[in-house]
């Protein structure tokens, strides 16, 4: 068992080429913990977004701090505390901060997602 607290002190920045912006980050479960599923954090800061991606897993996002939108090639959905967007598999979404910060934790299905990039 693992337990593992979400704290902004365990945020590092990100210098991952999917996101534009100040995005600080965080690895909840990883590969070293979990072959079957992980679960990062990602803060967004001052209107930070991320690129237009799809995923080889399902995906969940769940919005724990400030507001933001979720989009797909179909909707775009404001969001904010409380929120969880089910993103399936192979489907093409961004997102981004609407507020000062937004914090959505993230929990592709499998470790083995791969993610492709575009936009």
């Amino acid at each position: 068992m693992r337990v593992k607290k979400i704290a902004t002190s365990g945020r590092e920045r990100s210098a991952n080429p999917i996101f534009k912006g100040d995005v600080d980050y965080q690895t909840l479960v990883g590969e070293d913990v979990s072959h079957d599923l992980s679960m990062s954090e990602v803060h967004f800061r001052n209107g930070a977004r991320n690129k237009w991606h799809l995923h080889s897993t399902d995906q969940m996002l769940v919005i724990t701090e400030g507001e933001g939108i979720v989009a797909d090639e179909k909707e775009e959905r404001v969001v904010s505390v409380g929120d969880v967007a089910f993103i399936p598999k192979a489907t093409s979404f961004g997102s981004r901060a609407l507020s000062s910060a937004a914090t959505a934790s993230r929990a592709p299905a499998m470790a083995a997602s791969t993610s492709r990039l575009w936009r």
